[in-house]
Order: structure tokens, then sequence, then C-alpha cells
């Protein structure tokens, strides 16, 4: 009936992939937490311990799901979107874009 071998590789293949993608993710949050927090655990957590880590330097509540990865994920992009508002409010009034909201361009 089932191939026991097929079914066995088939679930490891499945794990390693999932390993990989979690191992990838912990090190994205690393990176964009160290440009905040500067220290960070070391890359053997998984990215659940990392958002838990992150948000306890932070001060942020963690969530009650669990998902730390993820609430830091929002935290971050919010964090990134914020700052691009205030660096395109921040133009100079001489820049071609001052110039050209004051429609002088």
């Amino acid at each position: 009936m089932y191939d026991i071998k097929r079914m066995v590789h088939d679930a490891t293949e499945t794990a390693i992939k999932r390993t990989r993608s979690d191992a990838a993710r912990a090190e994205r949050l690393r990176t964009h937490l160290g440009s905040i927090i500067g220290v960070v655990p070391d890359e053997h957590v998984t990215a659940d311990e990392v958002g838990k880590y992150g948000l306890g330097k932070l001060g942020q509540e963690l969530p009650d799901n669990g998902d730390h990865a993820t609430a830091i994920e929002y935290y971050l992009a919010g964090r990134l979107a914020q700052s691009a508002g205030i660096s395109m409010d921040a133009a100079s009034h001489d820049s071609f874009v001052g110039r050209y909201l004051r429609g002088e361009a």
C-alpha cells in the first residue's frame, strides 16, 4: 500500500525545508533588529525566539497567540514605513521634490 521509504523521505524533506526557512527568517530578523537594538541572540535560535527577544528589548507586548516572529515582523515593517514618511517630509525646499510640490518644477 504505502511505500514507507517514500513517506520517510518526504517527511525528512519537509522537515529540512521548514528548518532552512526558519533559519533564514531568524537571520533576517536578527539583521533588522541588530540595527535597532544592537545585541542580538546567536544564530542557533528559532525565528520565534528572536522575535520574543526583540519584542522584549523594545518593550512591546508579547502576542497572546505566541507568534513572536510575526509580531516583530509587523513592528519592523511599521517602523520602516514610519521612517520613510519622516524622511520624505524632511526634504529640503531647494530639492526637486520641494520645487515640484510648490509648482516650480
